[in-house]
């Protein structure tokens, strides 16, 4: 099935088949090692680190998926760097406690995802419409 496959900045779209992204390499991408050297560091607030992050990182992080279905497991791996950030921001080991802060921050994957498919598929049914 090689032959029937292109890959795209990390993701492979197979020929006429089901669309599959693959997020290792937005992963990598994505631990973006300024803001893990100002979190080290502590030469910046929480504050300005996690505007940082929603202004720069989640953004490319979030590219394009407003187009393509995410499973589960997808979600789970996007939910897991946003979770390690925190975890890093706030010297915690607790996954719920890194959790709790992406949602208060309004960085949760999950509410993001949602907000972005509904907003692809607003515009999506506008241009239907003319």
């Amino acid at each position: 099935m090689e032959g029937y496959t292109k890959v795209f900045r990390g993701c492979s779209l197979p020929l006429g088949i089901r669309y599959h992204a693959h997020f290792q390499m937005v992963r990598d991408l994505f631990t973006a090692r300024l803001i893990v050297s100002l979190v080290r560091r502590r030469v910046a607030s929480e504050n300005t680190v996690i505007e940082l992050l929603k202004a720069k990182c989640l953004p490319s992080l979030y590219y394009g998926l407003e187009a393509c279905p995410i499973n589960k497991s997808q979600i789970r791996s996007l939910e897991f760097v946003v979770n390690s950030l925190f975890k890093k921001i706030f010297s915690t080991k607790s996954y719920d406690v890194a959790n709790e802060c992406a949602i208060h921050f309004n960085c949760s994957v999950s509410y993001a995802l949602y907000k972005i498919k509904v907003t692809f598929f607003t515009k999506l049914k506008k241009i239907q419409k003319t």
